[in-house]
């Protein structure tokens, strides 16, 4: 198994069509293999949100889309840290 940690700005890239950039494509089709993770902070959801609110309002993006990319994101290997960092 590749787990790796996945930034905000590498998920962004896609979802926006004028987003493609080689570094994230590979990112994601590493992802999507069965035994690809990705580690997260809690901090990466509030920020796919704060995007993805903000695409909306602008008319960016439409509802659907939103929709249709949090699902694709739901399916992906994308495990939430939700204790955060302790301290030693």
């Amino acid at each position: 198994m590749s787990a790796f940690v996945l930034d905000n700005s590498v998920t962004m890239r896609w979802c926006f069509d004028a987003g493609a950039h080689t570094y994230a494509d590979a990112v994601l089709r590493d992802l999507a293999e069965e035994d690809g993770a990705a580690l997260v902070p809690v901090l990466w959801r509030y920020e796919v949100s704060a995007v993805l609110v903000r695409a909306q309002i602008t008319s960016v993006l439409t509802p659907s889309k939103v929709a249709t990319f949090l699902e694709d994101l739901g399916a992906l290997n994308i495990i939430v840290d939700a204790t955060g960092w302790t301290a030693f």
